[in-house]
């Protein structure tokens, strides 16, 4: 608390330190909701605009390309783009449930038809290049695994919260001096 930038006072310091407190605990018990094995599948993904670019990407994979130096080039998944659309291995639990069904029912090396991504323009083309049932999911893997479903908590609280601010007087002042300075 002493780097903090702004002097807290003793009630504050200790409110932010219960909420950490209730915060991690809470992670803690989600935590042990998480699995430590999966299904799990190894893919690659590109993400296009339009089903009729997809499909004529995805005809030119049919036709021999390769899939990875495509996504490279056409991709608009900047997170798999760069490494050819490889995502590594993933357990079903982290995939959009559109993509777990197709990625855990085509065959490996095959080419998926173009897969909607919800609400928007775009649509997936997935590679499988491997499965496994019941396999280890990594630490890295299942933190990411544990911070989504806290993250899925929270903003279900928040759904179900009625939420009321209720400011001291002097943070009032200074809330509308900010507030008029933008």
């Amino acid at each position: 608390m002493s780097k903090a930038k702004l002097p807290l006072d003793q009630e504050t310091a200790r409110n932010l330190i219960l909420i950490d407190l209730y915060a991690q605990k809470a992670r803690d018990n989600l935590a042990s909701t998480i699995p430590t094995r999966s299904d799990q599948s190894h893919f690659l993904l590109m993400l296009i605009e339009g089903k009729d670019r997809a499909e004529e990407i995805r005809g030119r994979v049919i036709a021999g390309e390769e899939f990875a130096s495509i996504a490279k080039q056409f991709s608009l998944d900047f997170a798999s783009k760069d490494k050819g659309g490889d995502l590594g291995w993933l357990p079903r639990e982290l995939m959009d449930k559109n993509i777990a069904d197709v990625v855990f029912t085509i065959e490996p090396g095959s080419i998926s038809a173009p897969v909607s991504q919800e609400g928007t323009p775009n649509f997936y083309l997935l590679k499988v290049i491997e499965r496994k049932n019941d396999m280890e999911i990594s630490a890295d893997t299942r933190d990411r695994m544990i911070s989504q479903a806290f993250s899925n908590w929270v903003s279900g609280l928040k759904k179900e919260a009625n939420i009321e601010i209720y400011l001291k007087e002097k943070d009032k002042v200074r809330a509308l001096e900010l507030a008029s300075k933008k």
